[in-house]
């Protein structure tokens, strides 16, 4: 197909022709992993999706990485760059690759994801205090078991015995999602909602909202949303999809960072446990309130930049 083919049609078709291409390469990628495990592990990935003890997620790891490694790929960053070439004659410029920001807002960015990191925090803590009415206790045991499940796959991803394996968690865990998603979520998704909304705080929220339902974790549904959101409004703002890429990276490689200097007996608690402890609720409201300040800053110095572009 020509470059760009699409690139007069309604939002409507922009946003199905995404999802078509989205769920195909999704597809593709989902049937490549199951045979690539099968020949190179010997084992099949209903097994791995269907055994979720640490024990056996943990004899499993290299079978579990590539897999995921497929599936990122398939999913968050092939199909963006595949509908940037359809939308648009140039893909990184359609997916806001090539927007240079000030200096202020590469190290602002960065803060944000920092100074977040209690309030999202408390809001684990209240999500996972949320219980459903006794008349749904076999979906709420049916997303606690899920839960189980992605925290021992999370903890087997997250081990980390060397600064070998931490440079690798950094890629695997860090890097790899915060391009991808950013590439999907905020490259595609947000955008093309914000279009057919003609709205961006609505393009924004949607996109967050899916952003946190794929992950399929209930009980991390409401801070995920948040954090979402808070990426949302960095690229709104900042129209480059870099800053969210480098917000996102910042948010997961802290999480694996704290991880490993908790494991190896380093730090007492967490990244996730900043700001959940008794009394400290406090914390949260500051956050926020910092955060906010931060993203209020951010359009300010992008106003700025903007500005003076403009005037040359």
């Amino acid at each position: 197909m020509p470059k760009g083919i699409f690139r007069d049609s309604s939002p409507l078709t922009k946003l199905t022709l995404s999802g078509t291409i989205i769920f195909i390469s999704l597809l593709f990628f989902y049937f490549v992993g199951i045979l690539i495990v099968k020949l190179e592990f010997h084992t099949n990935i209903e097994d791995l999706a269907n055994n979720g003890t640490e024990e056996f997620v943990a004899s499993h790891a290299a079978a579990f990485k590539l897999f995921q490694v497929l599936q990122s790929i398939g999913l968050f960053i092939l199909p963006p760059f595949i509908i940037g070439y359809l939308i648009d004659k140039d893909s990184l410029s359609y997916l806001n690759l090539k927007k240079r920001s000030g200096v202020y807002a590469y190290l602002i960015v960065p803060i944000i994801m920092v100074a977040s990191i209690p309030f999202i925090n408390y809001l684990v803590s209240f999500n996972e205090g949320i219980q459903l009415p006794s008349s749904m206790k076999s979906l709420e045991t049916w997303m606690k078991e899920g839960e189980k499940n992605a925290e021992a796959l999370t903890k087997v991803f997250l081990q980390a015995n060397s600064w070998r394996d931490l440079t690798s968690n950094l890629l695997l865990i860090a890097l790899l999602p915060a391009i991808g998603e950013e590439l999907l979520f905020r490259g595609i998704l947000q955008k093309q909602f914000s279009e057919l909304a003609k709205n961006h705080h609505i393009g924004i929220w949607i996109a967050a909202f899916l952003f946190s339902f794929m992950h399929f974790q209930f009980y991390g549904f409401i801070p995920r949303l948040i954090l979402g959101v808070i990426l949302g409004y960095i690229f709104y703002l900042s129209k480059s999809l870099w800053l969210p890429i480098i917000g996102h990276f910042t948010n997961n490689a802290m999480a694996v960072i704290f991880y490993y200097l908790y494991s190896t007996g380093h730090v007492s608690k967490t990244a996730e446990e900043i700001g959940t402890q008794p009394g400290e609720i406090y914390l949260a409201f500051l956050s926020l309130a910092i955060t906010a300040a931060l993203l209020f800053g951010l359009y300010r110095s992008e106003k700025k930049v903007k500005e003076s572009s403009s005037s040359q």
